[in-house]
């Protein structure tokens, strides 16, 4: 199945001003903001070229800006 055929859309939401214990801002899930048409693809081996997606277990392609 290509990505384009496998797009769906997800809402997305904006971050809080608060942290979590790693010091990163959390996301606030009570509200959404829009939707987003990604597709979300596992990921079945590491992904060690870029630091943000070391540890990942699924990644989200998208065209939206």
């Amino acid at each position: 199945m290509s990505i384009m055929a496998s797009m769906k859309s997800y809402p997305y939401s904006k971050y809080n001003e608060s942290r979590n214990s790693y010091g990163e801002l959390t996301v606030d899930t009570s509200t959404t903001i829009g939707t987003i048409k990604m597709s979300i693809n596992i990921v079945n081996q590491a992904t060690n070229d870029y630091i943000l997606y070391s540890e990942c277990d699924y990644i989200g392609l998208t065209k939206d800006n």
